[in-house]
């Protein structure tokens, strides 16, 4: 009889634990993520205000979103523009250029997903990385003078010694990255993210840093 009631008791803790104990977190509130996009690439994802989902579905780069974009067609839309045309915030890229064998050779052709590049000392002046994944790429002494990196992500890249004059980092997501003694002259850096970004000893002469976020970056001898 005794043991009866045990289990009778033991169930009803059980069914209360499962059953009352709120949402169960996913993720940590408000962060962006790493996440693994269909082609075994990394993408990134925001998690809600209250941790307990993602509001987005894996962002990749290179590849149209089917799941937050509109495509529905206005019937008395006589121009022949597609719905699905997001205007001209990010590039898409060449999906075929992620297929080249070297970092350079992608990174030149058009290749988006371009995290952990190792890029140390390459030459992508005037380069065409708009909307870029560059995150926690190795860009040591790289000559980027003149590159477009409108939007692009740049989040724990390793870009000391980096030249980066007169590039176009507008939007830029910066965050941890370390740009000790980097050239940003007359770099555009407008609306750019440089949270805890490392900017000991970089030249800023001439930048454009209007509404760039500089929380937490370091910045002796800049």
């Amino acid at each position: 009889m005794r043991i009866g009631w045990f289990f009778v008791a033991w169930v009803a803790f059980v069914m209360s634990a499962c059953g009352g104990g709120g949402d169960m977190q996913t993720c940590i509130a408000n962060q962006t993520v790493a996440c693994l996009c269909l082609d075994g690439s990394a993408g990134l994802q925001q998690c809600n205000a209250e941790g307990t989902a993602f509001t987005t579905a894996c962002q990749c780069s290179g590849a149209t979103d089917t799941t937050t974009t509109d495509t529905t067609t206005d019937p008395d839309d006589t121009t022949g523009t597609d719905a699905t045309d997001t205007g001209e915030t990010c590039t898409p890229g060449e999906p075929a250029a992620c297929a080249l064998e070297s970092w350079l050779e992608k990174a030149l052709g058009g290749c988006k997903d371009l995290a952990g590049a190792i890029l140390q000392h390459a030459d992508l002046q005037d380069a065409d990385l708009k909307c870029a994944n560059l995150q926690g790429a190795s860009l040591l002494g790289a000559n980027l003078t003149g590159a477009t990196l409108e939007g692009a992500i740049l989040t724990n890249a390793y870009l000391t010694y980096t030249n980066l004059e007169d590039a176009n980092l507008e939007g830029a997501i910066l965050t941890n990255a370390n740009l000790f003694f980097a050239n940003l002259e007359d770099a555009d850096l407008t609306n750019a993210d440089l949270t805890n970004a490392v900017l000991a000893a970089t030249n800023l002469e001439g930048a454009i840093l209007t509404n760039a976020n500089l929380t937490g970056a370091t910045l002796e001898g800049a």
